[in-house]
């Protein structure tokens, strides 16, 4: 990948790490509010009244909000893996750097009145796996079309 594509990619992860900390310093109340807006605006129906939107079980028992943690960081690991293309072992190095901001991104939530949970930081783990994957799959099909093409 050329070095203008690299940089690229470095613009993009940091711009994917300012989304997720915004996210993440909005309070439980202004949070709950979008993720509902969000869930209605999907048509998300609820099962009763007393049971929130954003907190209804949507895919393999996760909520909108639990979701939205597993792609945030699909997108991260994404362009991680696509930002250190140059760096050796570069699956650890975009997945460990990614983790850590996940596990940052839950201690600030602490200083905004919202709980920090680790468990949301396995999700985020899911998330980053699932987008260094994609990342991983696109640069060998990129390779196999150029081999392709040369052949």
């Amino acid at each position: 990948m050329s070095r203008n594509w690299r940089i690229f990619w470095v613009v993009i992860t940091l711009l994917v790490m300012v989304t997720i900390f915004w996210f993440s310093s909005q309070g439980s109340k202004q949070s709950k509010n979008l993720s509902d807006s969000v869930a209605r605006s999907l048509k998300v129906k609820q099962k009763t009244k007393k049971v929130r939107v954003s907190n209804q079980e949507l895919f393999l028992g996760l909520s909108l909000r639990k979701l939205a943690h597993i792609l945030l960081y699909a997108v991260l690991g994404f362009s991680a893996c696509n930002a250190f293309t140059a760096v050796k072992g570069r699956i650890f190095f975009a997945g460990g750097i990614s983790y850590a901001y996940a596990v940052f991104d839950e201690f600030h939530q602490t200083f905004s009145k919202r709980h920090g949970r680790w468990q949301d930081t396995l999700l985020d783990l899911i998330g980053i796996a699932l987008g260094i994957l994609i990342a991983l799959l696109l640069t060998r099909l990129r390779q196999k079309i150029r081999e392709r093409r040369t052949a």
